[in-house]
């Protein structure tokens, strides 16, 4: 199989904020929903229980999805190679 099938992308990439961590650490590891224990006022982190808030934002067309939405063109096209080499 040749390499252009592969994601080349050098590091994980969050689909909601695009940070350096997996969707599992979302809540902990961003700085969206982590939380600011010394802003004034305090800002207290989001639930791990609830979807986040904040508005995303795709690292493929720049328009405020999640990486992972079907609605984004780039992932309505993600099979289609000849679309994807353009």
């Amino acid at each position: 199989m040749s390499s252009w099938y592969a994601c080349r992308h050098p590091a994980i990439c969050c689909p909601i904020c695009a940070g350096p961590h997996h969707r599992d650490l979302h809540h902990s590891m961003s700085g969206c929903c982590e939380g600011n224990p010394k802003a004034s006022p305090p800002i207290p982190p989001t639930p791990v229980d609830m979807a986040c808030p904040h508005v995303c934002s795709c690292i493929n067309c720049g328009t405020q999805h999640a990486v992972d939405d079907r609605h984004c063109p780039y992932w309505c096209h993600c099979f289609n190679h000849d679309w994807i080499k353009l």
